[in-house]
């Protein structure tokens, strides 16, 4: 099946990039995946704190959440996390 030469599109369409941080201490990181229990980076992100937080922005939300960093090696690029919970989770 060949492709649609004359695909219609749609002038009003606009694409919002999520973006992903890790700040640890005063750092700010840049992971390549994260998933709940690890964070993967292209080179050792050599962590200083024990507990990094995790920032994701989609268009104008923002949502942020600990974790703490579970033991590695200081070489690894990818790094075992615990997700913390958040205060408002707690007052549920």
């Amino acid at each position: 099946m060949q492709p649609l030469v004359n695909a219609p599109q749609s002038p009003k369409t606009t694409w919002v990039y999520a973006s992903l941080s890790v700040r640890d201490g005063q750092r700010m990181l840049k992971p390549c995946q994260i998933s709940s229990d690890w964070l993967l980076f292209s080179e050792p992100p050599r962590l200083s704190s024990g507990e990094v937080e995790i920032i994701l922005v989609n268009g104008d939300e923002e949502q942020r959440g600990m974790a703490a960093v579970l033991q590695h090696d200081p070489d690894a690029t990818e790094i075992t996390i615990r997700l913390l919970p958040r205060e408002d989770d707690a007052r549920l």
